[in-house]
């Protein structure tokens, strides 16, 4: 169960790394890392927003997975399949939520 929860909690802090660089506009257009759409990737005028924004709720995300990863781990008798549903139902609720809004805010730029 320990090891649950460390890799719980390393993706938390993943996602919080990565979102920094992006917060603070230091990643360019680039086909590896950010939110990379053909819009995005053909104009850095869409580009700085749209990952800023799509950062903010990763940085979310992160902390949020950190959060639920110890709470769920603190809670009596969970069960190590337990622990891993409440997680990836977690990590995929937050996902859809980054991505909706993320391509929401890009269809207003």
């Amino acid at each position: 169960m320990l090891a649950l929860l460390a890799a719980y909690v390393s993706m938390g802090l993943l996602f919080v790394l990565l979102s920094v660089p992006l917060l603070r506009g230091r990643v360019g257009p680039n086909r590896w890392y950010g939110f990379r759409t053909p819009r995005t990737l053909r104009d850095p005028a869409v580009w700085y927003p749209a990952n800023r924004y799509m950062a903010k709720y990763l940085l979310g995300l992160g902390i949020v997975l950190i959060v639920a990863a110890i709470a769920t781990f603190a809670v009596p008798h969970v069960t190590p399949g337990q622990y891993v549903i409440v997680m990836t139902v977690t990590v995929l609720t937050g996902t859809i939520i980054l991505c909706v809004q993320s391509f929401r805010y890009l269809s207003k730029l």
